[in-house]
């Protein structure tokens, strides 16, 4: 009943964020000044789950398992993971830009990695491109 409940406030977080696209910004980005490492946010075309919308929500919320020192320590909050989605749907630089410590910063890591390739990548211009993507994730034990 308690992991129901778990599951149930991260499902509908993610529900609710992923509803609509959080990426908002300027066109064209450099990424450590190399040209091969350009990326978009936005793009015509946003990057996709594959699947029906509800997907990655149940894949979040079936694959979070809530850190033990974070239930000890009663730690909830909102983590949010940023990374870049490829040409190919897979996923790179995945990694925290703000989180809530006590192992639910890892967690959410690991879960959002294991999304890899499973991604439609972001169209501009008729052609893939690299998406910068952002992606709360949220921990919560009520």
């Amino acid at each position: 009943m308690y992991t129901t409940r778990i599951l149930s406030s991260v499902a509908l977080f993610c529900a609710i964020f992923f509803s609509g696209n959080i990426n908002a910004q300027s066109t064209e980005l450099s990424v450590a000044g190399s040209s091969d490492n350009l990326y978009f946010l936005p793009v015509e075309e946003e990057p996709s789950y594959k699947g029906d919308p509800d997907s990655l929500v149940h894949f979040i919320s079936s694959g979070i398992a809530y850190p033990q020192d974070a239930i000890d320590k009663n730690v909830s909050g909102t983590v949010y993971v940023s990374f870049v989605i490829l040409e190919n749907g897979e996923l790179s630089d995945v990694k925290v830009f703000k989180g809530i410590g006590s192992g639910c910063d890892e967690e959410a890591v690991r879960v959002i990695k294991m999304t890899s390739g499973r991604w439609l990548p972001g169209r501009q211009k008729g052609k893939t491109v690299k998406v910068f993507y952002n992606l709360p994730v949220r921990f919560s034990l009520t």
